[in-house]
C-alpha cells in the first residue's frame, strides 16, 4: 500500500507541473538562446584557443562515459564528488555542501585555461552544492552547463530537508540539457535556459560486426524497487530465464567494463523506462541509449520520449504491459536470431546519441550562445 500511495504522488508531483507549464510557458528554444546570451552578457569568451572541458561529475558506474566523451573535443578535467546517500541532519548536508562547493571553486581555479573557452559540465543536483554560490566562478571564457537524467521526477523534489532536485541548479547556470521533452518546458517557466540534448544525428554508414549471442537469456541491471521489482518478479513466476544485477537483486555489482561485456552476448536486454514508483510515466534512462549502443537487443516501455528516439519493431521492442514484455521475451529467447536486423538496427540508431556526438552537439550549441554561430 505504501508503494501505491508514492507512486500516485510521484505521478501527481509530476504531472501536475508539467501541464501547467505546458500549457502557461510553451517551449521556445529561440526564448531559451535569448536567456543564455543574457546571463552571459557580462562575459567575453575567446575561441581562439579551443575548448577546455571540467566535469564536475560523481562516478558510480556509467558516468566514466561522459568524461571520455567530452574528452573527444578538447583537454579534460575531471572533479570527482563522494557518491552518497541522504544525513541524518540537515545540519550536516549543509557542512558538506559547503565543503563540496569549497572542493569544485578550487579545482575550477586550477584547471581554469584563459585561452579557451571552458565549459564546466555539473551532473550535479542541488544536493551536491548551493548552487546560488555558482556566480562566483563567473569569468571571462568560462561557461556553465547543466544536465541530469532524472529531471523529470526529480526537477524539484527534498527529502529530510534536503533539496535532491535541478530546479535551483537551473536558475545558477548558464544553461540546461536535458533527455526529457516533457520538462523542457518546467524549465522554461521558470525563466531559465534549456535545451533538448540531441546528438548530431549523422547517418552512421559504417558497417558493424557484432557478438555471437552467448547467453539465451533476458538480462536486466537497475536497483530493486516500485514497478521494476513488479516486472521481474512476474517475469521470474512466468519461468522467463532472467539474469539480474544492481541493489537488491542477489547478484548485486557488476562493474561496467563486465556489463558491456554482456550485453550484447544475451539474448535480450529489459528495460523499464518507468520513473520512481509510478508506472504511468516513463523517461529517457540512460540504458536506453546505452545497450543498443553496445550491439544489445533492447526491449522496453512505450511511451513518448523513448519513441523520440528509436521506431518500434525496426531498431527497438517496445511493450505496454508485462504479459506483452513476456509474450516479446519468449519470442526473442525461441529464435534470437530471428531478430538480429532489429538488434543491428537499433546499434547504429543507439550510435547517434553517443556521448561523444552529444558533446559534439553542445559544442556547436555552445558556439551558438556565445558568437551567434
Amino acid at each position: 500500500m505504501k508503494s501505491k500511495w508514492k507512486a500516485y504522488y510521484q505521478y501527481i508531483k509530476t504531472v501536475v507541473p508539467e501541464k501547467w507549464s505546458q500549457l502557461n510557458c510553451p517551449y521556445d528554444m529561440y526564448s531559451s538562446m535569448k536567456i543564455a546570451r543574457e546571463r552571459l552578457k557580462d562575459r567575453d569568451f575567446n575561441a581562439d584557443g579551443g575548448i577546455n572541458f571540467i566535469m564536475a561529475v560523481p562516478i558510480n558506474n556509467w558516468e566514466v562515459e561522459l568524461i571520455q566523451g567530452a574528452s573527444k573535443f578538447g583537454t579534460c578535467h575531471h572533479v570527482d564528488f563522494e557518491p552518497r546517500g541522504f544525513f541524518e541532519s540537515k545540519k550536516k548536508w549543509e557542512l558538506w555542501r559547503v565543503d563540496n562547493f569549497s572542493h569544485l571553486k578550487s579545482k575550477v581555479q586550477l584547471a581554469y585555461d584563459e585561452k579557451k573557452i571552458n565549459i564546466l559540465f555539473l551532473y550535479l543536483t542541488e544536493f551536491h552544492i548551493d548552487s546560488t554560490r555558482l556566480k562566483e566562478l563567473h569569468q571571462d571564457n568560462l561557461i556553465i552547463v547543466g544536465f541530469n537524467w532524472d529531471d523529470r521526477l526529480h526537477f524539484s523534489s527534498t527529502h529530510k530537508g534536503q533539496i535532491v532536485g535541478v530546479k535551483e541548479i537551473a536558475k545558477n547556470v548558464d544553461f540546461s540539457l536535458t533527455m526529457s521533452v516533457n520538462s523542457l518546458s518546467r524549465y522554461a517557466n521558470n525563466s531559465n535556459s534549456v535545451f533538448y540534448w540531441e546528438g548530431l544525428k549523422e547517418k552512421i554508414t559504417k558497417d558493424i560486426v557484432l557478438p555471437k549471442i552467448k547467453f539465451n537469456k533476458v538480462l536486466f541491471f537497475g536497483s530493486r524497487y516500485g514497478y521494476r521489482e513488479d516486472m521481474v518478479e512476474y517475469l521470474v513466476k512466468k519461468n522467463l530465464p532472467m539474469e539480474l544485477y544492481g541493489e537488491g537483486w542477489g547478484s548485486n555489482y557488476i562493474s561496467y567494463e563486465d556489463l558491456t561485456y554482456k550485453i550484447p552476448r544475451h539474448s535480450l536486454n529489459l528495460g523499464i523506462s518507468t520513473i520512481g514508483y509510478t508506472k504511468k510515466l516513463t523517461c529517457v534512462k540512460g540504458r536506453d541509449i546505452e545497450v543498443p549502443s553496445v550491439g544489445g537487443l533492447y526491449i522496453t516501455n512505450r511511451g513518448s520520449e523513448v519513441e523520440q528516439l528509436y521506431t518500434e519493431d525496426k531498431n527497438i521492442l517496445l511493450y505496454g504491459s508485462m504479459d506483452e514484455c513476456y509474450r516479446k521475451a519468449s519470442k526473442v529467447l525461441d529464435n534470437p536470431d530471428k531478430f538480429s536486423h532489429i538488434r543491428k538496427n537499433g546499434t547504429l540508431k543507439a550510435r547517434e546519441f553517443s556521448w561523444e556526438n552529444r558533446f559534439d552537439y553542445l559544442i556547436q550549441l555552445v558556439n551558438r550562445v556565445i558568437f551567434n554561430d
